[in-house]
């Protein structure tokens, strides 16, 4: 399902990734998001990802992944931990080397966990991401940007300490 230009497309030189479409892969496991994506939220992750960077996208979960274009490097933030961790130093290693590793598939996408979510929850659309809540311990989806731009901010709040 491809919505449009991927935000990275102007960075990416080469076929696949230069011709790879934004929007939800595998029910919304992963989506990729397009140039019209709000992505002001970086801008309150700034304390972990610097400034110059570009979003690429996202899994079920909100944790996003990067590019860090002052070193050249890809990164995901896992938002549950407010931490960043490399994914290398090139559009291969992001999406064929790990998002699509085993390990990677059992650890981070979780996906049994995400075929549970999907049913109590309904399929994600795009911009969305699962969360449980902590009052009732149901199972819903939420508008990433926003979320993302609150718990940014608090991250860095609670990092400082």
């Amino acid at each position: 399902m491809g919505l449009s230009i991927p935000k990275f497309r102007s960075v990416a030189k080469t076929a696949p990734w230069n011709e790879m479409e934004a929007g939800l892969y595998n029910d919304g496991l992963i989506t990729v998001f397009d140039y019209n994506y709000d992505d002001s939220f970086l801008s309150s992750w700034s304390w972990l990802i610097g400034n110059n960077v570009i979003l690429l996208g996202c899994t079920c979960w909100g944790d996003f992944f990067y590019a860090d274009m002052n070193e050249g490097k890809f990164y995901i933030v896992l938002i549950d931990q407010c931490k960043k961790f490399p994914m290398g130093n090139s559009f291969t290693a992001v999406f064929d080397m790990n998002l699509a590793a085993e390990d990677f598939q059992d650890q981070i996408l979780r996906l049994n966990e995400f075929n549970e979510f999907m049913e109590q929850a309904g399929k994600l659309n795009y911009g969305e991401f699962y969360i449980t809540n902590r009052k009732n311990s149901m199972k819903e989806k939420k508008e990433l940007s926003l979320f993302l731009d609150v718990l940014g901010q608090t991250g860095q709040q609670v990092s400082s300490k």
